[in-house]
């Protein structure tokens, strides 16, 4: 004779989060979203912002206005680490579109508000610089959008 259990009085509970431990089933991973920011150039598609800002920093350090952002960055108490990346953040918003040729949609991971107070703050740096001037006119082309 095999024995089963009786389920005859034992009433299931109405929520099973409540009445006992629900066991939830694993989702299936879905595959990672390619990013659009670097579709322009697919040597650059799987490495990270800080990867292409580093880049930016490097290759631009004597045109762009990457050292004259980091120094006021770095005069306002911000540590070195963050304000290194501040700096290379927004001198690249100016030379991201001549470096690589991004599309607007690549700016999505720049703060606006960064871009307006670095214009503000960088001018007397970079005033009679050609590089400069087409690389503003670049970004407010880009924020305009």
């Amino acid at each position: 004779m095999v024995k089963t259990k009786s389920t005859e009085g034992v009433s299931a509970p109405s929520n099973p989060v409540k009445g006992g431990v629900a066991k939830m089933k694993k989702s299936p991973r879905k595959t990672p979203v390619k990013s659009k920011k670097f579709a322009t150039d697919p040597a650059l598609e799987h490495e990270g912002r800080e990867v292409v800002l580093a880049r930016l920093s490097k290759a631009h350090s004597s045109t762009s206005a990457f050292w004259p952002a980091l120094k006021i960055t770095e005069s306002s108490g911000m540590p070195v680490k963050f304000a290194k990346e501040r700096a290379a953040r927004e001198a690249s918003a100016f030379v991201l579109v001549r470096w690589l040729g991004y599309r607007p949609t690549s700016y999505s991971w720049l703060k606006e508000q960064d871009i307006v107070s670095y214009k503000d703050n960088i001018q007397k740096y970079m005033k009679k610089s050609k590089v400069y001037q087409k690389s503003v006119e670049e970004a407010d082309a880009i924020l305009a959008m």
